[in-house]
């Protein structure tokens, strides 16, 4: 965000990501037994949905703990799927939505297809990923009788696996 507006000052142009859509079938959210303060639970919300680096979800995460105890399920799926959107975005993926018993992944962009490995990723997600060919690159992963966490945890490394294929220097953090 620094490093964009500082193009802006320079009179360069800043390309602007849009924000992915993401539409699962998880209940991500924070119960009222767990945050029961309105304002609170508001100001949380609002600083998940402000999160730029992947660090600063494992940083909500650790706050969350420190203030809050435990956290139940609904809220680490809500963080999950704070961390997922920041995958998407990264690799120009503009809605990862849930259908039936597929996810399907589509790009805007597939400038990232260069450094992706597409064999090794096929290979590691042989019955969960195939790619749908088009103007931009849908992937559908088979989601079928996975459980809430399963099927975020199966969508976030795959996304880490193509990020990580595209930016083999940049450590992808766990939230947990």
């Amino acid at each position: 965000m620094l490093e964009d507006a500082m193009r802006e000052l320079k009179g360069e142009k800043v390309k602007q990501e849009p924000e992915p859509i993401i539409e699962l079938r998880v209940d991500a959210y924070l119960p009222e037994d767990y945050i029961g303060d309105n304002k609170q639970k508001m100001e949380i919300y609002k600083r998940i949905a402000d999160l730029e680096e992947l660090g600063e979800v494992g940083d909500i995460y650790d706050e969350l703990l420190d203030r809050f105890g435990d956290l139940p399920d609904a809220a680490i799926s809500l963080l999950a799927v704070a961390k997922l959107k920041l995958l998407a975005k990264k690799l120009a993926i503009y809605q990862l939505s849930q259908e039936e018993e597929n996810v399907l992944l589509k790009f805007s962009d597939n400038q990232f297809l260069a450094c992706a490995d597409f064999p090794k990723i096929s290979q590691k997600y042989r019955n969960n990923l195939s790619f749908i060919p088009g103007k931009n690159l849908v992937c559908s992963v088979n989601v079928r009788g996975l459980t809430f966490s399963a099927l975020l945890s199966l969508l976030e490394q795959i996304l880490t696996d193509f990020l990580g294929n595209c930016n083999p220097d940049k450590e992808i953090e766990a939230i947990d």
